[in-house]
């Protein structure tokens, strides 16, 4: 039987690995991945009006016209690993406290670009957490080859 959800005790993670993961949450704002599914996953847009205008660009028509909710910049620094990570004070990364973390990508895929992958791997380099971080972008594959066990994004992983 499954437990609750959220955070356990005594539960750390020694590895965490995404694999073509959405993890600059203001860029795939921007940009419209998913069809809009930043905006409808924190049910807002952000409060900064250039992404907003940014993302007008991108399609999103009705949002520099209209407020984000009062609590949109505490939703996305909530949601985003790449704000998580740059708000991790440098002297609490340690071997002992914090995962290593990979990022598998594959380098062709259209659905969500490579740079989602490089935008968190440079938030830990600008904390001095570089050492924290892999990125393995994997030539020829696209979005979905990780669910393939015979794909190089499988065995990358």
């Amino acid at each position: 039987m499954p437990g609750p959800l959220g955070p356990q005790r005594g539960l750390r993670p020694q590895i965490v690995v995404a694999q073509a993961g959405v993890v600059d949450l203001q860029e795939a704002y921007v940009a419209g991945l998913g069809a809009e599914a930043v905006k409808r996953f924190l049910g807002t847009s952000p409060t900064s009006e250039e992404l907003r205008w940014r993302a007008f660009r991108s399609g999103a028509l009705l949002d520099p016209f209209f407020p984000p909710s009062s609590n949109a910049e505490e939703r996305f620094t909530a949601a985003d690993p790449s704000k998580l990570v740059r708000s991790v004070p440098q002297n609490a990364w340690s071997r002992t406290k914090v995962p290593l973390f990979g990022l598998v990508h594959g380098v062709e895929d259209e659905i969500v670009p490579l740079a989602q992958s490089q935008s968190l791997k440079k938030a830990f380099g600008e904390v001095g957490a570089g050492d924290f971080v892999r990125l393995e972008a994997v030539e020829n594959e696209q979005h979905f080859e990780h669910l393939q066990p015979r794909s190089r994004c499988w065995h990358a992983t």
